[in-house]
């Protein structure tokens, strides 16, 4: 099991789309992996992330007319992948009740 699985402890659904994170000006597009109202699982990414990075992504879900901006801190990063955990930080409460609907109802399918 992996360092990131193992500390994951809010439920994940999996969520297939884009992101853009934007990191120190500079702005990178991936692959969305898994959500959670915690954070993203993302990668690869076109260049790796550094932990520990403050971050912004911007991500949609499906039914959401505009995407989501969220801001975050690289949680981990694997650089041989690409890969990446971003974890959410000062979600709205609004916004976190949503993601917890769109986990709830992913996990279900």
């Amino acid at each position: 099991m992996s360092e990131a699985s193992e500390k994951r402890k809010l439920p994940r659904a999996p969520l297939d789309g884009w992101v853009e994170i934007t990191a120190h000006g500079r702005r990178v597009r991936s692959t969305l992996r898994d959500i959670s109202v915690g954070g993203v699982g993302i990668g690869p990414a076109a260049r790796p992330l550094v932990p520990g990075a403050r971050v912004v992504s911007e991500f949609p879900l499906p039914d959401i007319s505009l995407p989501l901006e969220v801001s975050g801190v690289v949680a981990w990063s694997d650089h041989a992948t690409a890969c990446a955990g971003l974890r959410f930080e000062e979600l709205d409460p609004g916004l976190a009740e949503l993601l917890a609907h769109f986990v709830e109802a992913g996990r279900a399918e």
